[in-house]
């Protein structure tokens, strides 16, 4: 039989480096394989340590050592469903710099994994539950986050003026199934983008949607309320060239995307 322990510390110390050892020596004396792996900055910071610092000093007996198996083995079944998401990171001086996919809906516990294909990219969050930042980077390269923390999560790339096109949207929802709400999917796409005196908006729900347009400090410049058609053209040709925010607002369920005004 083999024992697969990941375990998510921020600092893994010289203490829980032990445990790992104490771990093995259990599972060698009674016929286990033990494999062990260490994730950082991820969700199991504090409950393995204090699960563990509940046993006296270092005297490990094999009751003791049966518990801390069956609590670290029922954390992990609770995470056995995670799901891994892909995203392209790419885009130079010759390709316009983008996100594949934009934007993501995922689970508690799931991990997304970015890979760098062309130029140089970063990931920054500007508004998010739990921020991230994964550094400057040149491709090839890969950075992953296991997301813990329901909610949304809107990010973009800073570099340089790639924000006008490379950003996203990550929405967590939880594995809690009495927390889980029907929501409607109010997915939607603006063309052309960027755009010069009219914008048009195609939805995916069959349902009364409210859009509203916001300028970057946040004041709402257009308005429309109770659409139901799929397609709706907006004209622009009032606004001043920047960029601003479109909203479609469906009962409370609400999408967003960047759109540039030439």
């Amino acid at each position: 039989m083999i024992v697969r322990f990941v375990l998510f510390k921020q600092n893994f110390t010289n203490r829980q480096g032990l445990y790992s050892l104490l771990l093995e020596r259990y599972c060698l004396q009674n016929g286990l394989q033990l494999h062990i792996k260490i994730m950082c900055k991820e969700v199991l910071c504090s409950t393995i340590p204090v699960v563990l610092s509940a046993t006296s000093k270092f005297n490990f007996n094999q009751t003791t050592m049966k518990k801390i198996l069956l609590v670290l083995l029922s954390v992990i079944t609770l995470s056995a469903g995670a799901t891994i998401h892909n995203v392209e990171v790419g885009g130079n001086q010759q390709i316009t710099p983008y996100f594949l996919p934009q934007n993501l809906n995922i689970l508690e516990g799931d991990e997304i994994i970015w890979t760098w294909v062309s130029g140089q990219h970063n990931l920054e969050t500007t508004s998010a539950p739990d921020p991230f930042d994964s550094g400057s980077h040149t491709a090839p390269f890969t950075w992953s986050k296991i997301f813990t923390v329901p909610g949304t999560y809107d990010y973009e790339c800073s570099l340089f003026n790639h924000a006008s096109t490379q950003f996203g949207t990550i929405i967590v929802g939880t594995n809690n199934v009495q927390e889980i709400q029907p929501r409607l999917s109010v997915e939607f796409t603006l063309f052309p983008n960027p755009a010069n005196d009219f914008v048009i908006l195609e939805k995916t729900c069959i349902c009364q949607t409210d859009i509203h347009i916001y300028d970057l400090t946040g004041k709402m410049i257009l308005s429309f309320k109770n659409i139901a058609d799929l397609t709706k053209r907006i004209d622009i040709n009032t606004l001043t060239s920047g960029i601003y925010f479109v909203e479609l607002n469906a009962n409370g369920n609400i999408s967003r995307k960047r759109l540039i005004v030439k």
